[in-house]
């Protein structure tokens, strides 16, 4: 992921993020199989993203599937920084906390882990 920069409130939320483009992205919520090769890639990849964020400071806020993009080369950018709340996810109260990332991101491994099928390509 090339991050250019990010835009804070005067709290220090983020409020924007400046990404590269991102061609031929499709969400992760569309992903009917996955091999249990890019499960583990993939989640692994979301826990340095997640790791990395909460080293700077900042945290993640709207954890759910359908923020998390799969490049054209099979890697995950996660998206939709700033708030939000998305029922299922993640409980209110931990909504935009540290925790409530961690939380977001044991669903959304749960998610991808009933869609692994070593037949899929």
């Amino acid at each position: 992921m090339r991050l250019f920069a990010l835009v804070t409130d005067s709290e220090g939320k983020v409020e924007a993020i400046l990404l590269d483009y991102i061609e031929n992205a499709k969400s992760l919520r569309d992903v009917e199989k996955l091999t249990s090769d890019q499960f583990h890639r993939w989640v692994d990849e979301m826990g340095q993203a997640i790791s990395c964020l909460h080293s700077m400071g900042l945290v993640w806020g709207d954890a759910k599937a359908a923020n998390v993009l799969i490049r054209g080369n099979d890697t995950v950018v996660l998206i939709d920084f700033g708030g939000g709340h998305t029922d299922g996810w993640v409980e209110r109260k931990n909504s935009e906390t540290i925790q409530g990332d961690w939380k977001g991101f044991d669903k959304i491994s749960l998610f991808l882990r009933e869609r692994v099928s070593e037949t899929s390509s």
